[in-house]
């Protein structure tokens, strides 16, 4: 028979302080507490939320964002910055994608204002 096949170490990255806010992120009902823009284009982002984290936001969407680019929350007495961290195709639907969200102002708490704008589940 053959030689006997070597494991490879295989290691994941640390998780930093940044990434844990991803990891527990919390069930929203798809609508956001206010309309995402996107003032470089000059247009309105349709989007659906899949869940929020305290500096996190997971969207889906039926275009492209890029990484990088940075979107607008405009609600009500208050607009929160957001820059897209990463954009996938989504698995099942076809021409949407899940992009994910990064506040760009960490002092603002996002579960508390999907919360109190009932987003929650």
């Amino acid at each position: 028979m053959g030689q006997p096949l070597k494991k490879l170490a295989v290691e994941a990255p640390p998780v930093t302080l940044e990434k844990r806010a991803f990891a527990r992120n919390m069930r929203v009902n798809g609508t956001l507490p206010g309309k995402l823009i996107d003032y470089d284009r000059h247009e309105s982002i349709r989007a659906v939320a899949t869940d929020v984290s305290r500096n996190g936001l997971g969207i889906m969407v039926d275009k492209v964002l890029q990484p990088g680019q940075v979107l607008t929350m405009v609600m009500s007495g208050k607009n929160l910055s957001f820059k897209v961290i990463h954009t996938y195709p989504h698995l099942t639907r076809v021409g949407h994608f899940i992009c994910g969200l990064e506040l760009m102002d960490r002092s603002d708490n996002l579960e508390s204002i999907f919360a109190a704008n009932g987003c929650l589940l």
